[in-house]
């Protein structure tokens, strides 16, 4: 049995972030990184539509992957003979055999070479399924087929390329000479699309949900708002000379503020922004859940290492000392006392939370406490999640791992995502319900807040929250997805990242905290692609187009 290496998401965060996206972004995943790859691909499904007579699907395989042979090879020709280095030929999809075989032919290329394992190359990969929930493709009997809406991009696409030397003669040739290629590449380049007007325009409302059979429908219009709001979010930090990144993105949207050196600017996002901004602040909640889940889960992977196994209770004790105190009175700015982590309830962490976000214990949580701490909790606080996960990468980035911090770090990240929080839950917020329904049976801080309410109902120590937590939430979970992978891996068997040998735990690879893909780097580059935002040093901004856009949809940038 051949052993997998697949399982990269060990508690299975990835299955609640998956379905957060998919219903902000339908249509662009983490892998659909380039906006003219929509055009060519259904100019492909189009074109064999009309030169082939299709009745097995092997042929309508055949064909597609011939197309796109040539296609990738003429971008990467554009990359090899065109001067300028300013031009984007990244995510070629194929392009390290491609660029192989440009440098190892000679005047002519055969065009018979493997580039990609899956048969329909990059579009079965990435690309078919996202082509299809936009409405530009369908399945039909052995084969796919455009729509309406399809044909449009597709004919687009095919009047840039019509008048080449590739289109008129060599589509599905064994041979083709570099110079042909050459041509090809300049009028199809992935990076050429700026150029030609009337596939760009097409493709901004596609992807903008502006077209009239994408109207009415509310996937198109979260992923429009989700698109608008990037767009808003980049304008804002080029004003201070910022290049936007994921991690920087979502600290907008989560605290509706940007960090500027040490300063903080208040974000004041239009009204058009407000549904929008409440869902990314469920993914971000949801991506600091992970990132504590997962930081418990890599210290007990490191404790196991270092003493060669492990029960549960005894890493534990390890972890219940004064280190594991004076870290967490660190953190809260004020020396906890006890000499041990059943000395301390997590009613008393509360209250040292409120005092020093908004300078009053509380000693019940209620609504409107947390309503409070959710208002004044922001960037420039001296607690706050963005604080605590910075801590954790630290420390996990250093030579000498700290396993009292990185617990406690990551048990006082959940109480600030449950003091934040709480009031959506008590109030039944849409939003809250939102991130149930895409929960399901998964972990999530819907599943957190429900379930460390019913806890803090007794007397619950920070012994007690981890001996449950971590059990419970990291170590039970683990075991789950694992043994869910296995069942289903016929032919293959995943790598555990830990092994129970009677009452010991015994680690078999190491694992360290990611945060959640938003798929921001893919709409960062459709979005350049499509012309809308450019590169001014070493931070982007809204060109004409992108900032007569946002106007255009109600979304002006102040």
């Amino acid at each position: 049995m051949k052993i997998s290496d697949r399982a990269m998401d060990p508690l299975g965060m990835n299955r609640v972030s998956d379905r957060l996206t998919n219903e902000m972004l339908m249509g662009i995943t983490s892998m659909t990184t380039r906006a003219r790859y929509y055009s060519f691909y259904v100019w492909n499904v189009y074109n064999i539509g009309k030169k082939v007579d299709v009745t097995r699907y092997e042929q309508f395989r055949r064909a597609f992957y011939d197309r796109e042979r040539a296609f990738m090879m003429a971008c990467i020709a554009h990359q090899e003979t065109t001067g300028n280095t300013d031009l984007d030929h990244s995510s070629i999809l194929g392009s390290t055999k491609g660029q192989r075989v440009w440098r190892e032919s000679g005047k002519t290329i055969k065009m018979t070479f493997p580039f990609l394992a899956n048969r329909l190359g990059g579009y079965g990969y990435y690309y078919q399924a996202s082509i299809g929930s936009l409405g530009l493709t369908e399945q039909e009997n052995v084969k796919d087929v455009v729509t309406e809406l399809g044909k449009q991009l597709a004919l687009s696409f095919e009047k840039s390329v019509k008048d080449s030397e590739y289109f008129q003669n060599y589509i599905e040739k064994g041979s083709i000479p570099k110079d042909v290629l050459v041509d090809y590449g300049e009028k199809c380049c992935l990076c050429r699309l700026p150029r030609t007007t009337s596939e760009l325009n097409l493709l901004r409302e596609i992807l903008f949900g502006m077209k009239k059979e994408t109207v009415g429908n509310t996937l198109h219009e979260r992923r429009r708002e989700t698109l608008s709001l990037i767009l808003y979010c980049i304008h804002q930090a080029s004003k201070y000379s910022l290049d936007l990144e994921s991690e920087s993105f979502l600290n907008n949207v989560y605290f509706h503020q940007l960090l500027v050196d040490d300063n903080i600017v208040q974000l004041d996002f239009p009204t058009g922004f407000s549904d929008v901004l409440e869902r990314w602040r469920m993914f971000r909640s949801h991506d600091y859940f992970s990132y504590a889940c997962e930081s418990f889960l890599s210290t007990f992977l490191v404790m196991l290492e270092i003493h060669s196994g492990l029960s549960f209770e005894r890493f534990i004790e390890f972890v219940d000392n004064k280190n594991s105190i004076n870290h967490l009175s660190t953190l809260l700015h004020r020396q906890l006392k006890g000499n041990n982590l059943k000395d301390i309830n997590v009613s008393e962490i509360i209250k040292s939370i409120t005092s020093l976000v908004f300078g009053t214990q509380v000693d019940i949580i209620t609504a409107e406490v947390s309503e409070k701490f959710d208002s004044n909790c922001g960037l420039k606080s001296k607690l706050n999640e963005h604080h605590v996960v910075q801590k954790l990468e630290e420390l996990f980035a250093s030579d000498v791992f700290d396993p009292h911090g990185a617990v406690m770090s990551a048990f006082l990240l959940l109480l600030l995502l449950y003091l934040r929080f709480y009031h959506y839950w008590k109030k039944a917020d849409k939003y809250w319900r939102w991130l149930g329904s895409c929960t399901l049976t998964d972990l999530s801080p819907f599943r957190l807040v429900y379930d460390l309410e019913q806890k803090m109902k007794g007397s619950l120590t920070v012994w007690g929250f981890l001996n449950w937590f971590i059990d419970s939430y990291v170590i039970q979970q683990a075991q789950e997805i694992y043994n869910e992978k296995a069942l289903t891996g016929v032919f293959s068997r995943p790598i555990s990242w830990f092994h129970k040998e009677d009452i010991m735990y015994v680690k078999d690879r190491e694992y360290y905290p990611r945060h959640r893909n938003s798929r921001f780097s893919s709409c960062y580059t459709i979005l350049k692609d499509l012309g809308l935002i450019e590169f001014a040093g070493q931070y982007a901004k809204l060109t004409k187009d992108g900032m007569s856009l946002l106007e255009m949809l109600g979304m002006e940038a102040h």
